[in-house]
């Protein structure tokens, strides 16, 4: 007669029930710390910004100028969306943060036509009204672009 699988499990030893156990824990932790990677802001020079953005979007590069708050429009900026993991909200950013934005960054494609725009706030961003979460990483990568290249307040 065979036995079930659930027959089988009461069989095995605490031990290896706990290694069992432990490695799912640890599978499932992994795999959601690396679905909800950070968004990272570089800026290398004035005429290159580069977004990048985990988005369930394939890559997607686009020409574009920046607006950054205090200073004027920076051409030829490249902004990428990538995997991105939204949290729909039902406040606007304004709202939760209660100020305007940090800085802005608006996308175009080749006939100037505006794609999207990405706005930066306290603890958020958005992209064409979708609320995403940002961490300190993005913060300390945002205060250097901004004392490079505009004048933001970065908390």
């Amino acid at each position: 007669m065979k036995k079930s699988m659930c027959a089988k499990w009461f069989e095995i030893k605490l031990w290896k029930k706990l290694i069992i156990l432990f490695s799912i824990t640890f599978i499932i932790i992994f795999v959601t710390l690396f679905e909800t990677t950070p968004v990272n802001l570089n800026a290398s020079n004035i005429s290159e910004i580069y977004i990048g953005m985990h988005s369930m979007m394939t890559d997607d590069i686009i020409t574009g100028k920046a607006s950054i708050k205090g200073r004027e429009d920076v051409k030829n900026v490249v902004c990428s969306l990538n995997r991105i993991r939204a949290i729909r909200g039902k406040y606007s950013a304004e709202e939760l943060s209660g100020e305007p934005p940090q800085a802005m960054i608006t996308c175009y494609d080749e006939n100037d036509n505006e794609i999207y725009t990405v706005k930066f706030y306290d603890g958020f961003m958005m992209v064409d009204s979708e609320l995403y979460r940002i961490t300190g990483k993005v913060y300390k990568e945002l205060a250097e672009l901004c004392d490079k290249y505009g004048e933001c307040q970065i908390n």
